[in-house]
């Protein structure tokens, strides 16, 4: 639910964000990206997700920033939320 924020007949709606992991550190196998928040709580995400970082090399995949919502890998032109970690659908499904 958004918070309404109302300032000269003008309303302004904010999102809160304190559900959303804030990852710290990540690692890789070949099969996943796993983040680890600042309370030790370990998510992952299949790389199926990524192409891109599945089909990176580990030294292309070392090279990443943390930005304020997210990771950058500016190298491969990708980027994953630290929302997305919190998604239940860490494996991809088939229908």
């Amino acid at each position: 639910m958004p918070e309404i924020f109302r300032f000269f007949g003008f309303s302004f709606f904010f999102y809160s964000k304190e559900h959303e992991p804030m990852i710290k550190k990540i690692w890789f196998d070949n099969d996943y990206i796993y983040g680890e928040d600042s309370n030790g709580k370990t998510y992952k995400q299949s790389l199926l997700w990524y192409p891109k970082l599945h089909n990176a090399t580990e030294e292309e995949r070392n090279i990443y920033k943390f930005g304020f919502d997210g990771i950058h890998w500016r190298n491969l032109d990708e980027d994953i939320s630290f929302e997305s970690f919190g998604y239940e659908d860490a494996e991809l499904t088939t229908y």
